[in-house]
């Protein structure tokens, strides 16, 4: 029974494909970037885009259960070729906020509630798992604190009870090997409630280095935070964290009640990446990595930064360049587009994209065959182009083409500014 893990190269799904392996099970690790995967010997590697159905039915061949990354743009696709396929469970990484108030309009949880709702409909047995706050998303403040600068917030008193990854992992390997939790939508949290002020505090504690932290307004956080993500992230974003000043945060189910384990602490996640919020010392050395590992880790942040940015707005990658080909042809055709997309995807995925881009109000066909941008399709096409020039501009800010080619160091500051272009997790 092999089970496939999707989002290879995420830090629940490295945890997850760990525990499997090391358990004996048949495992599958799949990532669209397959070549760039780290997994034990002996775990199989497969290409899965899940944006690009053509990759769906490969990596699914011989699959019983999968782990699944949420991923709106063609889940439908997904389910049809699972079910084809005879997997029988899907566990799925979804988020607390779709069972949150409002969660149909929110953008943080319509792109998690899309794929739960699918998998619901399906013949396939399920499992959501609902994980609130990480700790991970602490990392947020490493470019801070390891440049000794104070760490602006804009409601420091917000308070999350965080989850550390291989509790989510621990969980979704029950899921994955068994049914106790098949049907089931679970909750996930840490075992503790921390304001974000709390969490500096017992980072500083872990590193032995003194945290500053900078209260900022809302105004000036929605200035700096729309520089890198959808401005209806940036209000939904905020809108949680003044919410959550108003109290402990809730604690749900965690290790402790789901498997009889304790549950991994804030504190615990702080130490085993501790080195994450070092400043370098003054006499260190530090090795300096391949060009290559720089330029994979700004265009991962960057591609990250860009889907998100395009979901909000009802579009894949895919769906994007076929609007700027479309764009760019003063005649634009549906043959057109086939020639010069055909190295992206087969006709069928092409014609799909194109009709859901039809639906959708960004094209138009103003003769049969003919294909054209509407008036709004062309204002909401310009609007977002100009938010993935500022993501490319974050990534090269500062970098002459000298530097490029000699200093490590400018790399570093490209990946870094690459990556925070990201949208923030919880």
């Amino acid at each position: 029974m092999t089970i496939l893990v999707t989002g290879g190269r995420g830090t629940v799904a490295q945890a997850v494909i760990a525990r499997l392996h090391a358990a004996g099970a048949p495992v599958r690790a799949a990532s669209a970037r397959p070549d760039e995967l780290t997994v034990p010997v002996g775990v199989e590697t497969a290409e899965l885009v899940l944006d690009r159905p053509a990759t769906f039915a490969p990596a699914l061949r011989g699959v019983r259960r999968v782990f699944l990354y949420p991923e709106p743009a063609d889940v439908e696709e997904f389910v049809k070729t699972a079910e084809a396929a005879g997997v029988e469970h899907v566990v799925l990484l979804s988020s607390s906020t779709a069972a949150g108030p409002g969660a149909e309009d929110d953008p943080l949880a319509h792109h998690n509630l899309t794929v739960e709702r699918a998998l619901a409909a399906s013949r396939l047995a399920w499992t959501f798992l609902r994980p609130d706050a990480f700790a991970g998303n602490a990392l947020h403040w490493a470019h801070a604190l390891t440049r000794s600068l104070p760490v602006r917030l804009p409601f420091p008193g917000a308070q999350v009870a965080a989850i550390h990854p291989h509790d989510i992992a621990d969980v979704a390997v029950e899921a994955l090997t068994g049914d106790a939790f098949t049907g089931r939508a679970v909750t996930l949290t840490g075992p503790e409630s921390l304001t974000f002020r709390e969490q500096l505090a017992v980072i500083a504690d872990v590193t032995g280095q003194p945290v500053t932290v900078e209260e900022i307004s809302r105004a000036e956080a929605e200035q700096q935070m729309t520089a890198r993500m959808p401005a209806a992230y940036v209000a939904s974003l905020l809108d949680l964290w003044e919410a959550a000043c108003d109290g402990p945060a809730a604690l749900a189910d965690t290790t402790a009640t789901l498997l009889g384990r304790p549950a991994r602490t804030f504190r615990q996640w702080a130490e085993e990446n501790a080195h994450a919020f070092m400043a370098p010392r003054e006499d260190a050395q530090p090795k300096p990595r391949p060009i290559g590992y720089w330029l994979r880790r700004a265009d991962k942040a960057l591609t990250g930064a860009m889907d998100a940015l395009l979901a909000d707005h009802g579009l894949t990658r895919l769906g994007w360049q076929v609007l700027n080909v479309v764009a760019d042809e003063e005649r634009a055709t549906d043959a057109r587009v086939l020639e010069v997309m055909a190295v992206h995807a087969d006709a069928a995925t092409l014609t799909a994209v194109v009709e859901k881009a039809v639906a959708g109000d960004w094209l138009t066909r103003p003769a049969p065959g003919r294909l054209a941008l509407t008036g709004d399709g062309r204002a909401r096409l310009t609007e977002v182009g100009a938010r993935v020039g500022s993501f490319r501009e974050l990534a090269s800010a500062g970098i002459s083409p000298e530097e490029y080619r000699t200093a490590m160091s400018v790399l570093e500051r490209l990946a870094a500014n690459a990556e925070a272009a990201l949208p923030q997790g919880r």
